[in-house]
């Protein structure tokens, strides 16, 4: 999910910045701009590298929370509720989408990712990211759209995540566009016209 909980607190301030009137902070991806597709290339398992990586943010898998977490969740919370007033105050409604990590909606990766941090199942909770964002939306009644279900069940059937990569790659982008459409129209035609939203 985002990375990890700080992805959301990068991005969201970014783009909060960026509300206010600053060219700064948006990692110099222009709107409407095509950006380079990915190469293609036969997927054969992920690099030492990547999963270093994804064993690196293992904390926030953890039932018991770690100064860490506390601290990257605290930073995100304070981004949310911000975006939360912006959005409030123009009228504007939204929602929150939650965005899986391959580690968990691939049971491949998850198997090497559980196996090679060497902690006890019964301490883990890989579902604990979501249900933290759940858990804030809930209490700000802001809808969420989870894509954790829709992904999981499309690995069997294709690569959705760009090779030793987090970021999704086109039939990742396909799938998340499919499963958060709906929702968003049902939503958006409560706030106006129904002719608007086709």
């Amino acid at each position: 999910m985002f990375h990890d909980l700080n992805y959301a607190y990068k991005v969201g301030k970014a783009r909060l910045r960026h509300a206010a009137g600053s060219d700064q902070g948006i990692w110099d991806i222009q709107p409407g701009k095509r950006q380079p597709a990915a190469t293609s290339q036969a997927f054969t398992g992920w690099s030492a590298e990547y999963l270093r990586i994804v064993q690196s943010r293992g904390d926030q898998y953890l039932k018991e929370s770690t100064p860490a977490f506390e601290y990257r969740w605290n930073k995100t919370r304070i981004t949310l509720e911000e975006t939360h007033r912006l959005m409030q105050s123009q009228h504007v409604p939204w929602a929150l989408v939650l965005i899986p990590a391959e580690e968990q909606v691939d049971g491949e990766l998850r198997k090497l990712y559980v196996e090679s941090i060497q902690i006890p199942q019964d301490r883990l909770n890989l579902q604990k990211p979501q249900q933290v964002l759940r858990d804030w939306a809930q209490s700000h009644e802001v809808p969420v759209i989870d894509l954790t279900e829709t992904f999981r069940s499309e690995v069997p059937r294709a690569r959705l995540f760009q090779i030793n990569d987090f970021h999704w790659n086109e039939a990742g982008h396909a799938v998340a566009a499919t499963a958060i459409l709906p929702p968003l129209k049902a939503m958006l035609r409560q706030f106006g016209p129904k002719e608007s939203v086709p």
